[in-house]
């Protein structure tokens, strides 16, 4: 199947997207052919990598208006380029190492593209790349002290720049940096290393591990690095890792990124500033079929999110009303970019591995199990690294849920939101319901203490089949943000347990010792415009979706049901919360119905 007019079709809008928002000032350089962000309210440094994207458009249409942006957009970036060769992530950001990226787009788009300049303009570019690749090679090596996904970015920059200006300690630095990577690289093929450090180890032997940073940049760049360098061993390894990380992809082609270390970024589609799965999967779909498959699934849910030209944070941020981040239109056309240069346009309809997971599958590097089972794909969580306090949740909780008819029934991300990055994030204004979507128990009064910040939980049994079901026990302690019981009258513990069967998914949640009520916050993802619908009582309730409905069942009438909404993920939804006392459990049935 070709689909090559498709990615044409969406690149382009996403292009017109961002020119509807370049800045026409040519009496202001500070202005002129920056690209302002609705939702930041601000001009993104990074925004001049549109370049590459803007440039493959002026080649294919033959229209002036996109090779025009690009220009504008070199011209804008000297207001962030600095005397030594970097650029400043933002005009209040001195992060510099994002040079690496634009090293990369401004290389694709001179070897692809260079044609269309003037030689005045391309001896100009060329000496702009030269200068930023020269402070790439000066200052990542395996010594610079950052997340793994740059020392990956550099092994493919350096390979593409050492290629480009024929630079022999550029293509040594580029092989020097791929071996580097080669050592993150847990057991189970998940690649690891986006943490603080980017080597821990935490108490239970687990290491920082993000989905979405992996399959968007940095085994993208490792497998550019192989292609160019013919290190088929690197490819061989990357190939291994890429099946490994497929298993995070729902069959939606949605990305479960809700226990990575950096998921403050999630997106369903991905994370909020990488470029994109299909450097991955799409380039090497002609290898591995399934490959093309997965690329294209996540392209559709670009499309369902994309609105006016503009790639929105998540499935449900345009019907609730919050603005999009430039930052993900012009990081995802980068990648429909080199698909189309590449000519990796055909996808062969397959089946992802996550449409025939095996019954339980535990992931130790990230203490998680897996679990699928009639139409239900689950997470379950007990994860200990840290990246910032109120991270990805722990405590053995259930912290996805998703299902073939519905999509998203659960969808925890971070415990807390919290601007960890301030100009690659951004802000709701309808704050009353804004809350996070993570199961979990809490108190009431007193010091905040959950069941998601526990990371000493253990779980309590290898998960196991039960007759027809898939079993699962965890349990822990009520906790502060830094994980630690807080009151000496009592020690907070809990159990959940989980038993999922081919029509549905019980919850059982225990409190064991507590000093007064517990909320039990059930938080399941729904479009509000479909309402949420009280069924033959106070304890039974409708969630309406295209597909199906979800029906929750609860022992008891709950103490509030509110419509929520939360930024990282990006879904509407309902939460659902009980009240508990000490020795008393709680159930809750969630089904699905066609």
């Amino acid at each position: 199947m070709n689909v090559e007019n498709e990615y044409m079709e969406l690149l382009k809008s996403w292009c017109d997207g961002l020119i509807g928002l370049q800045f026409k000032e040519e009496n202001n350089p500070r202005l002129d052919g920056g690209i302002f962000c609705p939702s930041c309210m601000m001009i993104h440094g990074r925004c001049h990598d549109a370049i590459y994207p803007m440039m493959v458009l002026a080649d294919r249409l033959n229209e002036e208006k996109y090779l025009t942006a690009a220009k504008r957009l070199f011209q804008w970036s000297e207001n962030l380029l600095c005397d030594d060769g970097s650029y400043y992530n933002d005009a209040q950001n001195d992060w510099a190492g994002i040079t690496v990226f634009s090293v990369i787009a401004l290389t694709h788009a001179l070897e692809f593209h260079a044609s269309l300049l003037s030689e005045q303009e391309k001896e100009l570019w060329e000496a702009r790349l030269y200068t930023t690749a020269e402070w790439v090679f000066q200052t990542i090596t395996p010594q610079f002290d950052v997340n793994i996904n740059y020392h990956a970015a550099c092994a493919e920059a350096m390979a593409l720049t050492g290629t480009y200006f024929q630079r022999e300690k550029y293509l040594r630095r580029s092989d020097e940096m791929a071996d580097f990577c080669m050592r993150y690289i847990a057991e189970e093929g998940l690649f690891f290393g986006e943490g603080k450090p980017r080597d821990a180890v935490s108490p239970k032997g687990c290491r920082p591990v993000d989905i979405g940073y992996n399959v968007e940049e940095s085994l993208a760049s490792l497998l550019a690095y192989g292609a160019i360098r013919k290190n088929e061993l690197v490819r061989a390894e990357v190939k291994r890792m890429l099946w490994a990380h497929l298993e995070f992809m729902n069959p939606d082609g949605g990305w479960d990124n809700t226990v990575g270390t950096r998921n403050y970024k999630w997106s369903y589609w991905g994370s909020r500033t990488s470029d994109g799965c299909q450097l991955a999967y799409g380039l090497l779909g002609d290898e591995e079929p399934v490959f093309s498959e997965a690329s294209y699934r996540n392209i559709q849910l670009y499309k369902q999110c994309t609105h006016d030209g503009m790639l929105y944070g998540g499935t449900d941020y345009y019907a609730h009303g919050e603005l999009p981040c430039v930052h993900h239109t012009f990081c995802k056309a980068k990648a429909l970019a080199l698909l189309l240069d590449s000519g990796a346009v055909n996808v062969t309809p397959s089946e992802l591995p996550s449409e025939h997971l095996v019954p339980i599958k535990y992931w130790p590097v990230i203490d998680t199990y897996r679990m699928a089972w009639g139409g239900f794909i689950a997470t379950v969580t007990a994860y200990d690294i840290e990246y910032k306090p109120g991270g990805h949740a722990s405590g053995g909780t259930m912290t996805m849920l998703w299902h073939r008819n519905v999509g998203m029934i659960m969808a925890s991300s971070t415990v807390e939101y919290a601007l960890i990055e301030p100009t690659n994030g951004q802000l709701s204004l309808k704050k009353s319901g804004h809350r996070p979507m993570t199961m979990r128990l809490e108190t009431c009064g007193g010091p905040y203490l959950s069941s998601a910040y526990d990371y000493r939980a253990v779980f309590k049994h290898d998960a196991a089949m039960s007759g027809m079901a898939v079993c699962l026990e965890a349990s822990g302690h009520l906790t502060d943000r830094s994980h630690k019981v807080v009151s000496s009258e009592w020690d907070g513990a809990y159990r959940f347990c989980y038993r999922m069967e081919e029509y549905g998914v019980m919850i059982r949640a225990v409190v064991e010792e507590c000093a007064e009520k517990v909320r039990w916050v059930i938080p399941l993802v729904g479009k509000h415009e479909g309402g949420l619908e009280c069924l033959n009582g106070k304890n039974r309730f409708r969630i309406c979706g295209e597909c199906g409905h979800v029906v929750l069942e609860l022992d008891r009438e709950p103490e509030e049901v509110n419509p929520i909404f939360f930024l990282n993920g990006g879904f509407e939804g309902w939460e659902v919360v009980l009240c508990m006392e000490k020795g008393e459990a709680g159930r809750c049935w969630i089904r699905v119905e066609t």
